[in-house]
């Protein structure tokens, strides 16, 4: 019984019990406003026939006139009257009796009325009450599946744990409300030590990698884009996307980025991190800024002779938004390979600021598109060129250039030949 009234009596303990009780509320609380309808439905009908049977021997004495029944002797006709009353009785009385019907009708009708309202109020207050309970042992089972999956991350398996990621991810998704715990667990797995060597463990790690990127991927649903992806110190392997995508807070500050990494046709709408970045293999970003936006690159470490390209595109709307903004910061990059950087488009005063920038080995190219001005200053303080093969540009930017280092501007033919994309145009292949 107490289960069809409260469908969620049957499921826990206290959710049960919060049903239970009440329905015995409610249903103790129908029954005495039944009661108390039914009384003022008695009380209103005994008012009702009270004052008709007044009002009906009111009316009699309206409608007869007693002087108009007398004998010629000036003495009442008692039988002449009371016939007169008999036969006034009648109309009288119909209309009476049937303003009596409709009256108590309506006043049946009002309570009615009244009782429907309150039951519909019951039912509705059932019914918040139920979707309550519900909500509340939704959220506890679904916090003790987040506590059981995090806690299997741990697992012995890599088995376990790779199962454990998706079960986190599609946690992440249904669950709005602590989406960003989940992605921060995520996160969180990716920055703790590892060994590189450990096949099964770098399989885990891709695993993460996999369902962080395709969350980043413009159009996707439900989108990471909003969050905070916080891979500081962590180790990531291929970790590329060939896009669309879009991403407000990126942060791989420390990162051991390894295999062909990077992102392309991406929208930046605010500050990414890449301080303090190892770069053991191709690297590349070919990004569209917004407002605010900028690329962070300090401190970096280019290994071996792998090659990392930076394709920046800006609008005019964007840099008369902030004209003196740095678009990508180099101080204290360190290049052993080949960094080549591609400007598009109007960059306010500055675009780009490097001090203290070193290329032990390999070079460092400016690059810009033929016909696209790029009305800004490059500055590059006191770099250390140890290469034997100088800082070049394109023989566009020889204006935009402020170095007091040698600079090798390229031909036109040999500008061309170099890597210069657009990014909205890009290929995804390397």
């Amino acid at each position: 019984m107490l289960s069809q009234c409260c469908p969620l009596a049957d499921r826990r303990v206290q959710p049960g019990t919060v049903s239970a009780e009440f329905c015995l509320h409610q249903e103790e609380r129908g029954t005495k406003s039944g009661t108390v309808h039914g009384f003022a439905i008695v009380l209103v009908i005994l008012v009702i026939i009270g004052a008709s049977a007044v009002a009906l021997a009111f009316f009699l004495y309206l409608l007869i006139d007693p002087s108009a029944y007398l004998t010629g002797a000036g003495r009442p006709d008692v039988r002449g009257l009371q016939n007169a009353y008999n036969s006034a009785r009648i109309p009288v009385g119909v209309a009476v009796a049937a303003c009596v019907a409709a009256i108590a009708t309506g006043a049946g009708v009002w309570v009615n009325s009244r009782s429907v309202a309150v039951a519909r109020l019951a039912v509705f207050d059932s019914r918040a009450k139920e979707e309550e309970v519900g909500r509340r042992w939704e959220g506890e089972q679904r916090q003790r599946q987040f506590e059981n999956a995090a806690e299997q991350l741990g697992s012995s398996s890599p088995a376990v744990r790779v199962a454990c990621v998706y079960s986190l991810s599609r946690l992440a998704d249904t669950w709005a409300t602590e989406r960003a715990q989940a992605v921060s667990v995520l996160c969180a797995y990716l920055r703790m030590p590892t060994t590189v060597t450990d096949l099964a463990e770098r399989t885990v790690y891709s695993t993460i990698s996999r369902e962080i990127l395709l969350h980043l991927t413009d159009g996707f649903e439900p989108s990471w884009g909003d969050l905070p992806i916080d891979l500081a110190g962590a180790f990531l392997e291929d970790f590329f996307h060939a896009g669309p995508s879009r991403e407000s807070a990126l942060i791989l500050d420390g990162a051991s980025l390894e295999g062909f990494s990077g992102f392309d046709h991406l929208v930046i709408d605010s500050p990414v991190s890449l301080n303090r970045v190892v770069l053991s293999g191709p690297f590349r970003i070919a990004a569209r800024l917004g407002l605010g936006a900028t690329v962070w690159f300090q401190d970096v470490t280019v290994t071996g002779e792998h090659v990392v390209r930076l394709a920046l595109s800006q609008s005019k709307e964007v840099a008369d938004h902030h004209p003196g903004y740095v678009r990508l910061n180099l101080n204290n990059t360190t290049v052993r390979g080949h960094l080549q950087i591609s400007l598009r488009g109007q960059f306010g005063e500055q675009a780009i600021f490097g001090t203290s920038l070193t290329v032990q080995s390999g070079s460092i190219t400016f690059l810009m598109s033929a016909g696209t001005p790029v009305p800004a200053t490059i500055r590059l303080p006191h770099p250390r060129v140890e290469s034997r093969r100088v800082i070049q540009a394109s023989r566009a930017l020889r204006s935009a250039i402020d170095t007091d280092a040698a600079v090798r501007f390229l031909s036109d033919k040999d500008s061309a030949e170099l890597w210069d994309p657009d990014p909205d145009e890009l290929s995804n292949v390397e």
